[in-house]
């Protein structure tokens, strides 16, 4: 995820992280998020706790008409990834 917000605000295609990882300091620390949860009184478990019985997501969003490149940029990557 981190690797995806990076490629989009090098190339200044709108991103934001939205949803309850917007609870997480991780995602914030990592650029994910704009959101410093340690400064608000945003409740953490709203991201990962035992009561969820599931992994937590994190939601982002990309400028619409610029997706396609975040897209495409996942696409190669992960191939890359997968062949090594």
């Amino acid at each position: 995820m981190w690797d995806m917000v990076r490629f989009a605000r090098e190339r200044n295609i709108l991103c934001q992280g939205r949803g309850s990882a917007a609870n997480s300091t991780v995602c914030y620390c990592l650029g994910i998020t704009n959101v410093d949860p340690s400064q608000t009184d945003l409740l953490f478990e709203r991201f990962i706790s035992r009561e969820r019985n599931e992994a937590p997501d994190i939601d982002v969003d990309f400028e619409h008409q610029r997706r396609e490149e975040v897209l495409q940029y996942l696409y190669e990557n992960m191939v890359a990834i997968a062949l090594d």
